[in-house]
């Protein structure tokens, strides 16, 4: 009777557990998920590069031929 009855207890606390720490896990996913740690391939977010987002305005049209072409020739005597 001791043994059933202690077993009783154990899978109880069992089952505690699992009742708290799956709605906790779940919850620190949604935070982690929408903080944004990573993108949508799974890599770590990381600033983009000067080229990177000169490459982007120019994609974009905010400027034209010959200031992207002057602008990279700069970076490029820069290092980066």
């Amino acid at each position: 009777m001791w043994g059933q009855g202690y077993m009783g207890w154990g899978s109880m606390g069992l089952g505690m557990a699992l009742i708290w720490l799956i709605p906790l896990g779940l919850l620190i996913w949604i935070a982690l998920k929408s903080v944004g740690f990573r993108d949508d391939r799974g890599s770590l977010k990381r600033d983009p590069t000067a080229l990177e987002v000169l490459n982007m305005r120019y994609a974009k049209g905010e400027i034209d031929r010959d200031e992207y072409l002057q602008r990279k020739a700069d970076l490029e005597k820069q290092g980066h």
